[in-house]
């Protein structure tokens, strides 16, 4: 892409993006139930309003229809997330839905940054604007910070004033627009920069904690994996039981052999801070699919440190709690193992 900037989160990322989309207060973005708040919460931010669109059967993202099923004539934006890092499948039928109504396109890539589409094409070339998240939870981080980048390079002069409090580089001290401050530090900026080669590296390491975990638990009567695409490897690898109570049983089963775990996110139309203040009454809607999958979703262990034995101790765990002649296998690592692992890491380099 021929523009790309540094940003303090992924969040002032994705609200530096929406700036430049030129939204109003009548407008409507559509965005995912099913990821981060954050998501809305720049929606929010810039005046618009989001409408919260459901995930399609089988799948942690929206596709087109339903897309198409929330659209309405104030409709401008909408936003991807490739939630968990599993790429939309009909990523390029929304890139040429949003071409044809004049939308704007805006891919969050915060947890699938260096992952493709099933076209071999990386996430985050589709839209309009694409935005990350170099948090300390990524394969590669900065302590804190992000990107936004567009395939335009008309957008390099504006999106930089807008990272920048709006300022004019003919203007010193004179603003034309209200901006945030969403500049990256400059000491994070150095930490990441020696990590961004070995991002490749990173996602082939998460390519075969995937596929692990997916060997390990194939057989299991009432637990499915997350969805699977041709390039397969999720920023969190996820299982999904068949109900909340089997969900809640296994997290304590895991958690009492010290394995820690995350349920899947809330869904948004669903959070709390929609039901108070001028909001009230106007998110009563139904998105089962979203909602299903945050009832019965959570994700296992995923991270650069895993190795196959960690992960097949992990597997003999969740096997035990279904298979119940099943032997836990004996736990490869004492405790803080990775804490220990990353000052290896930090003391070599």
């Amino acid at each position: 892409v021929p523009v790309a900037l540094p940003t303090s989160s992924g969040a002032s990322a994705l609200h530096v993006a929406l700036l430049a989309c030129n939204l109003g207060a009548q407008d409507h973005v559509l965005v995912p139930a099913l990821t981060m708040v954050a998501v809305a919460n720049m929606v929010k931010m810039v005046g618009a309003k989001p409408v919260y669109c459901d995930s399609a059967q089988g799948s942690v993202n929206p596709g087109t229809a339903e897309l198409l099923k929330k659209a309405t004539p104030r409709t401008k934006a909408v936003i991807v997330c490739h939630t968990y890092g599993v790429a939309c499948k009909e990523i390029a039928e929304i890139a040429a839905l949003c071409k044809e109504k004049g939308w704007w396109l805006v891919e969050d890539i915060c947890e699938a940054m260096g992952t493709c589409a099933d076209g071999g094409e990386l996430v985050g070339t589709f839209g309009d604007f694409a935005v990350t998240s170099l948090y300390a939870n990524k394969p590669i981080t900065a302590g804190d910070g992000g990107w936004v980048h567009a395939r335009d390079k008309k957008h390099h002069d504006r999106l930089k004033s807008l990272i920048n409090h709006g300022f004019d580089p003919a203007y010193h001290f004179l603003h034309f627009e209200t901006a945030p401050n969403a500049k990256m530090n400059g000491l994070g900026a150095a930490f990441v920069c020696s990590q961004v080669k070995m991002l490749p590296q990173l996602m082939q390491h998460r390519g075969k904690v995937a596929s692990w975990y997916r060997e390990g638990l194939s057989q299991l009567e009432g637990l499915s994996c997350i969805e699977q695409r041709k390039v397969d490897a999720p920023w969190v690898f996820g299982v999904e039981t068949r109900d909340r109570q089997s969900r809640d049983t296994l997290r304590d089963h895991l958690a009492a052999h010290g394995i820690e775990t995350r349920n899947y996110f809330y869904p948004l139309h669903l959070e709390p801070v929609n039901f108070y203040g001028d909001d009230v009454g106007i998110y009563d809607v139904e998105l089962p699919n979203a909602e299903h999958l945050a009832q019965v979703g959570f994700y296992l262990p995923t991270h650069s440190f895993l190795e196959q034995e960690d992960v097949e101790f992990i597997c003999s765990v969740i096997k035990a709690y279904y298979q119940k002649d099943a032997a836990v296998d004996k736990a490869p690592r004492t405790k803080g193992w990775a804490d220990a692992e990353r000052t290896k890491l930090l003391q070599a380099s």
